[in-house]
C-alpha cells in the first residue's frame, strides 16, 4: 500500500486493507477472473492511495496503459469508507485486462461489480447500480454510456451467466476467451460445463431468458436467479427485479399502454392478471422494425411458466401473441418487449 505524501491513514484502516485483501478479495477475485499477471516480477499488487476528486466521485481506477510495467490499483483517499468494494472492483479490471484487454466495457464493468458482490455481498454501491437499471430497464444492457444503470445492467447480466453456466469456472473461461462481446458469451453458452442450466446459444435467446429472469425471478430453470435474493419492489439494501412498465387486471375494455421508449438490448415488462377465461390477445406496435419479445404464461394449477415468442409481422414490425384460458388455466401473463435498435412503443394493445 503506497500513500500520497502528507496524507495519513489510521492503522486500523491499513490493517483492514491487508486483512480484507488476504482473506477475501485476492482469493475470491482470482478464483473467478484468473491469476495476477505480476508483470514487474515482484509478487505484489500495488494499491496507491491518494487524493483524486473528493468523496463520492471517482472512488478509484485501474490504468490499462500502465499494465505492461506494473500491477497497480488507485483509490481515492476521500473514499476509504467503501475501500474494499473499490479494490475488489478495480482488481477485476486488472485481471480481465491481462487476459482479454479488448473486451467490451459492459462485460468488463459488469464483471467488476460482480467481483465486489462475490467478495462483500449487497452494498449500497451495488444496489445503487443494479436498481438504477431495474427501474429503467428500457436502457440498453450492451450499449455503454457510462450511466449508473449501465453498471447495474452489466452486473445483473454477468451474475445471470455465472448462475446458469457454472460459476467460477465458466466466468474464468469467458474472461480467458479473447473473442469479445456476444461472441464470447455464445461460445460459453454453447459449451457449458455439466450441470449448467440451458439458456440458449444465441445472444437473442440468452437475452430472452435473462429478461424473463430479471422480471420474474422464478425458481424455475432459466427464469430466475439463485445467486441474488431479489425483491419485488426497489427498497434500500436490496436488489430488486425489473419494475413493470404496465399492469392490467380489469378486462371490460381494450387496454393501451402509454408511449414507451426502448433502447437496443433494453426491455419493457408488462404484467396481466384477473382474466375471465377468454383468450388474451396481445400486440406490440413499435415505431421502427427491430422489436422482439416473449410472452410468459403461468399455469394456474402448477405454477409452471411457459415462454413463447412474439410473432413478428414482416410487413409492419408489430409483434403479436395469444394466450388461451386467461384467468382459467393461465392465471398470470407477462409480455416482455425487447429491441435490437432504438425505438418507441406507442401502443401496447391488450384485448
Amino acid at each position: 500500500i503506497i500513500v500520497e505524501n502528507g496524507q495519513v491513514i489510521p492503522s486500523t484502516t491499513l490493517n483492514d486493507f491487508a486483512s480484507s485483501w488476504e482473506s477475501t478479495i485476492f482469493p475470491t477475485v482470482t478464483s473467478y477472473f484468473g491469476s495476477t499477471p505480476d508483470v514487474d516480477n515482484n509478487c505484489q499488487v500495488e494499491i496507491i492511495v491518494f487524493s483524486i476528486d473528493g468523496a463520492g466521485g471517482i472512488g478509484g481506477y485501474f490504468v490499462p496503459g500502465l499494465s505492461s510495467s506494473t500491477d497497480s490499483l488507485f483509490i481515492d483517499i476521500d473514499d476509504l469508507s467503501w475501500r474494499n468494494t473499490i479494490i475488489a472492483h478495480e482488481f477485476q479490471h486488472l485481471l480481465h485486462n491481462a487476459r482479454d484487454p479488448f473486451e467490451f466495457i459492459w462485460i468488463d464493468e459488469g464483471a467488476a461489480d460482480m467481483a465486489a458482490y462475490l467478495c462483500f455481498g449487497v452494498t449500497s454501491t451495488l444496489t445503487g447500480h443494479a436498481n438504477a437499471w431495474s427501474q429503467n430497464s428500457n436502457m440498453s444492457v450492451r450499449w455503454w454510456n457510462q450511466r449508473i444503470a449501465d453498471y447495474g445492467a452489466g452486473f445483473l447480466f454477468m451474475m445471470y451467466l455465472s448462475d446458469k453456466l457454472g460459476g467460477a469456472s465458466s466466468i474464468s473461461a469467458l474472461v480467458a476467451n479473447t473473442d469479445t462481446g456476444g461472441s464470447a458469451i455464445e461460445d460459453l453458452a454453447s459449451n457449458p460445463p455439466p450441470g449448467s442450466t440451458p439458456i440458449g446459444i444465441t445472444m437473442s435467446d440468452i437475452f430472452a431468458n435473462f429478461t424473463a429472469a430479471v422480471a420474474l425471478d422464478s425458481a424455475q430453470g432459466a427464469f430466475g436467479f439463485s445467486n441474488i435474493a431479489m425483491t419485488a419492489g426497489c427498497v434500500t439494501g436490496y436488489i430488486c427485479r425489473v419494475q413493470m412498465s404496465g399492469y392490467r387486471d380489469e378486462w371490460q375494455s381494450t387496454w393501451v399502454s402509454p408511449t414507451h421508449e426502448l433502447e437496443g438490448w433494453g426491455m419493457r415488462a408488462y404484467k396481466f392478471a384477473g382474466g375471465t377465461g377468454a383468450p388474451l390477445n396481445l400486440m406490440v406496435q413499435p415505431t421502427h422494425f427491430g422489436v422482439a419479445g416473449t410472452v410468459m404464461a403461468k399455469d394456474a394449477s402448477t405454477g409452471t411458466w411457459t415462454m413463447s415468442k412474439l410473432r413478428i409481422d414482416s410487413a409492419t414490425g408489430a409483434g403479436t401473441g395469444l394466450v388461451h384460458g386467461f384467468g382459467n388455466t393461465t392465471d398470470e401473463v407477462w409480455v416482455i418487449a425487447v429491441s435490437y435498435t432504438h425505438l418507441t412503443l406507442p401502443t401496447k394493445r391488450i384485448v
